[in-house]
């Protein structure tokens, strides 16, 4: 149980972490921030799917 309560941890923050760095690079603008975003959803992906092939089962 603390294992998958770990990795639900380590995938939020990652997923905090890209949202602020898109935001501060610019990488996004204010009004996809409001809407779905392609490249969030696309940069969300790649993020989660790194994690899991790092994180050991």
């Amino acid at each position: 149980m603390h294992f998958d309560l770990a990795h639900t941890v380590i995938i939020v923050v990652a997923l905090v972490a890209t949202k602020l760095f898109m935001i501060v690079t610019g990488f996004v603008s204010e009004r996809e921030l409001k809407q779905v975003s392609w490249k969030m959803t696309l940069a969300y992906f790649v993020v989660v799917l790194i994690v899991n092939a790092v994180w050991e089962h």
